[in-house]
């Protein structure tokens, strides 16, 4: 493909100066591009590592240590990363996660929005199996919404992460026709939620009329769940809480109908729908019908690691390099309800979290 990024172009692009610094490795200038430091690699009281910034390799004299950006990086993460950029020759997408991944480096929005092949396919409500459960997430904007409606197949012995169809992936102009397209799929209203995330009170107030719920995106990790019995358990969803649609108005009183809601761990479930994404048989399924833009929405934020100036670990975090992220935001909230019925098993990857917790949620 005429955009793919060759091995040479990845060392001309990356700075192996800004990977010494950002490991926190001093360096100091000696001639044009040219830097020295104490090696990373062995124990030495004078500068012996030398970083050729236009050429795009480093040489200690004193233990012999040299390389390109890959070297580098093996030798101070244990971690082949030419072999995994490799691997990733012909999807934009994959190259994109390990550049991040690796060298920390920018990737503009158009990069950002790439060509990452996502399959569609054709088929109808009839191969849906009698088993399903019917959820919607609805990304509220200024002046129209975003909404996905999936059919989930929950957990079976033949299937044990269940399987999920995409019924629909489009713009929507009114909250009139938000809850039409709901009805015309047969979604029932308490599997319906509402981004509250920037108008609450407004989508408060649709969610009591309509009877929606709500959810928010939290920067937490997971939140804690206590239960009668005394068992306290870690979800990537919080409680239900409650919201007054007047909150903070002269109109707020203790006898108004109170919103429903949960806030969601951001980036633990966008790791999960990266997982069901790419699963292999494909169990997760995206609608030839989807709205055109529904790969740009899908890769718009992307898993990068970020160094902790303090600590010098790494951790994950996901960064949104588009803002036309809404189709992956209503994926992300469906998920979310799948997680909270049972309908996804809980990955037992995430600390803290233990196997499937199914709750009886009720009427909620």
């Amino acid at each position: 493909m005429a955009n793919t990024l060759s091995v040479e172009e990845l060392k001309a692009g990356v700075s192996l100066s800004a990977l010494f610094e950002r490991d926190g490795h001093a360096l100091k200038k000696v001639s044009g591009s040219d830097f020295k430091c104490r090696c990373p690699f062995h124990q030495e009281k004078s500068a012996s590592c030398v970083v050729h910034e236009d050429r795009g390799f480093f040489k200690c004299f004193g233990c012999g240590a040299g390389g390109t950006i890959f070297e580098y990086w093996a030798l101070s993460r244990g971690m082949d990363a030419r072999a995994q950029f490799a691997e990733t020759f012909g999807n934009i997408s994959r190259r994109h996660r390990v550049i991040n991944s690796l060298f920390a480096e920018t990737w503009d929005d158009e990069r950002a929005v790439d060509d990452d092949p996502i399959k569609r396919e054709h088929y109808g409500l009839d191969i849906l199996p009698g088993t399903v459960t019917r959820l919607a997430k609805v990304d509220v904007q200024e002046s129209h919404f975003w909404a996905v409606i999936r059919a989930f197949e929950p957990p079976s012995a033949e299937k044990p992460n269940g399987e999920s169809w995409q019924l629909f992936a489009d713009r929507i102009e009114t909250i009139q026709e938000v809850v039409a397209i709901m009805d015309e799929f047969k979604v029932e209203r308490k599997h319906v939620s509402m981004d509250m995330g920037k108008w609450p009170n407004k989508v408060a107030k649709w969610i009591v009329q309509y009877g929606f719920r709500g959810m928010w995106g939290d920067d937490k990790r997971g939140f804690v769940h206590a239960f009668e019995n005394g068992m306290r358990v870690t979800m990537l969803w919080s409680p239900m809480m409650m919201r007054d649609p007047h909150l903070g108005t002269p109109y707020q009183s203790d006898a108004n109908t109170k919103a429903m809601y949960v806030k969601w761990a951001n980036d633990p479930i966008k790791d999960v729908l990266l997982t069901l994404r790419y699963s292999n048989p494909s169990i997760f399924h995206v609608n030839a019908n989807a709205h055109k833009d529904y790969q740009r929405h899908m890769n718009a934020e992307q898993p990068v690691l970020i160094k902790n100036p303090r600590r010098g670990n790494y951790s994950r975090h996901w960064k949104q390099f588009s803002r036309h992220n809404h189709l992956h935001d209503c994926e992300c909230g469906c998920l979310v309800r799948a997680l909270m019925l049972g309908l996804v098993p809980m990955p037992d990857s995430n600390p803290g979290h233990q196997r499937q917790q199914t709750l009886d949620l009720g009427a909620n």
